[in-house]
């Protein structure tokens, strides 16, 4: 530029200046990316022209190629004068990832450059959780050592923030915590360890496993369980069936010295016969002894004592049944423990169906699945509808029929009526020969998630072989429980009740008898 004035003085002077009206996208950018990876974690890495200030990116999540460079809310990292990247955490699957750049200049981009890569984790490849060293029947004050073993998507051990264990079991009304969230001990990385020592007094059943934990910072679980079953223990200041003053004095007290007539306690091998002393003289009518009158008292006496043993047999009875028997829950897999609007709790099953006696392979029994949940506050959440089954809370229950001897895969999608929360999900798979149904196990088997509040209770099973069918409702109630014997009969447990009340009548009715037949005697020895 040359500047000159009226005298003609005059001066040259030289600006320099660039004129750029071209965006960084019109100038050049290249995608370093490959197009598959093998893990959720992924760099986005662009080579811009050299004159590039700043570059931003969204998922297809957020936006798309329409997305203004100023409402795209993540900034990449410069790495040098003409390279940008940006650490995301993408999903399994196809990812599009849209990003524009402004130059020094102010040209900002008006379409997007697009990453596009596809992420296929390795078969299991998502981090997970095994448990190992827990064995299927513990007595009471043995110790449960638990191992758990944590490995990332490419099966590496890995250390997590942290690994919880929860042990829980179901007394029969309520779902009781043994451990809630207990820290596990780490031996090195990825192994954990915890010792349960399990009470003296536990009950006897079926107990869950549930550990916890994240490792790669992804929240996972998994399941494990164990019995504990009945065996005597002496010191626990419990007499037990095989226990006695003879062999454990600690639990059962000393052994009572021998009766001795004559010193005005009528022992138990005492009677009226044979110390009349102690237990008083026999009754009589006129100065005749009543014949029967001392066995009545003692049938009485043998039928009270028996009540208690009877309980007891029932009770160990019913836990035999709680245990799952792994010849015919096979598989038992939780394929989706999240209930919402668009999603199901999902529960994927081999069920190899026992042929009972009486029937041959290849006819069909009925089978059942019932279903309890249970909230954080112990709670059995009742699902109505159907009669009332054991525990007195109503399940969710699936049914369909199978061939005996038949390995079936069977998927059951429930909706339970729940709102939301966490759950612990107790299972009881059931086989119903000739309208009496026998149990192969009751459980819990999972921890679910409700989402999403779900007011109307649903069941779906499908299997490969045999159309599915659903039901809510129950059969009519049965007393009592199916047990076989050895002869191979069964029995019905529910009788036992009504023999005993049997029992009773007629031993009311003769005692009736003897009373009316005094009275008669007396009258005509007063005549």
């Amino acid at each position: 530029m040359r500047i000159e004035d009226r005298a003609q003085n005059s001066e040259f002077r030289y600006i320099l200046f660039i004129y750029d009206e071209t965006s960084p996208v019109e100038d050049g950018i290249v995608v370093n990316n490959h197009n598959v990876y093998d893990s959720k974690n992924v760099t986005l890495d662009i080579n811009v022209p050299d004159d590039t200030e700043e570059c931003r990116y969204i998922s297809d999540d957020e936006g798309d190629n329409e997305t203004h460079y100023d409402e795209m809310s993540h900034q990449m990292v410069r790495f040098n004068a003409t390279r940008f990247l940006a650490s995301v955490t993408g999903k399994t699957g196809l990812n599009t990832y849209h990003i524009k750049c402004r130059d020094t200049a102010g040209n900002k981009d008006p379409i997007s450059t697009e990453i596009r890569f596809n992420i296929t984790l390795r078969e299991g490849g998502a981090p997970s959780i095994v448990i190992g060293g827990v064995e299927e029947d513990y007595t009471r004050g043995s110790v449960v050592t638990i191992f758990a073993t944590l490995t990332d998507q490419n099966g590496n051990p890995v250390d997590p923030s942290y690994c919880n264990v929860t042990i829980t079991h179901w007394n029969g009304s309520i779902l009781v915590y043994d451990l809630q969230d207990t820290q596990m001990i780490r031996v090195h990385t990825g192994f954990y360890y915890y010792n349960y020592h399990i009470p003296l007094n536990a009950d006897l059943g079926s107990y869950g496993i549930h550990v916890e934990a994240d490792p790669s910072g992804v929240n996972t679980h998994a399941v494990s369980g164990f019995h504990v079953v009945w065996s005597a223990i002496c010191g626990n200041s419990i007499c037990e069936a095989s226990e006695s003053c003879e062999n454990c004095p600690a639990d059962c007290g000393s052994c009572p010295m021998g009766a001795v007539c004559g010193n005005g306690v009528c022992e138990a091998s005492e009677s009226c016969e044979n110390c009349p002393a102690d237990c008083g003289e026999c009754p009589t009518v006129g100065g005749v002894r009543v014949p029967g009158m001392e066995d009545i008292r003692e049938t009485l006496t043998s039928v009270e004592n028996k009540t208690d043993e009877i309980k007891t047999i029932v009770e160990r009875i019913w836990e035999r049944f709680k245990r799952t028997d792994p010849s015919v829950i096979r598989d038992e897999r939780i394929a989706s423990y999240k209930l919402s609007r668009k999603s199901s709790i999902v529960i994927q099953y081999n069920i190899t169906v026992p042929v009972k006696e009486g029937y041959s392979a290849g006819e069909y029994l009925p089978l059942r699945w019932k279903f309890w949940f249970v909230n954080d506050r112990n709670v059995c959440m009742d699902q109505g509808g159907g009669g009332k089954v054991e525990p007195q809370c109503r399940p969710l229950i699936a049914e369909t029929i199978g061939r005996a001897n038949d390995t079936i895969p069977i998927e059951i999608r429930i909706r339970p009526s729940l709102k939301r929360g966490n759950y612990s999900l107790v299972r009881e798979f059931e086989v119903d020969p000739e309208e009496v149904w026998i149990s192969y196990g009751r459980e819990i088997i999972a921890r679910i998630v409700v989402i999403e509040d779900n007011l109307h209770p649903q069941v779906e099973v499908n299997r490969v072989t045999l159309k599915a069918q659903t039901g809510t409702g129950e059969r009519p109630a049965i007393t009592g429980m199916v047990i076989k014997d050895r002869g191979g009969r069964y029995i019905l447990i529910g009788l036992i009740p009504l023999l005993f009340l049997v029992s009773i009548t007629l031993i009311l009715f003769i005692y009736h008898i003897i009373t009316k037949k005094e009275e008669k005697e007396r009258k005509w020895y007063e005549r």
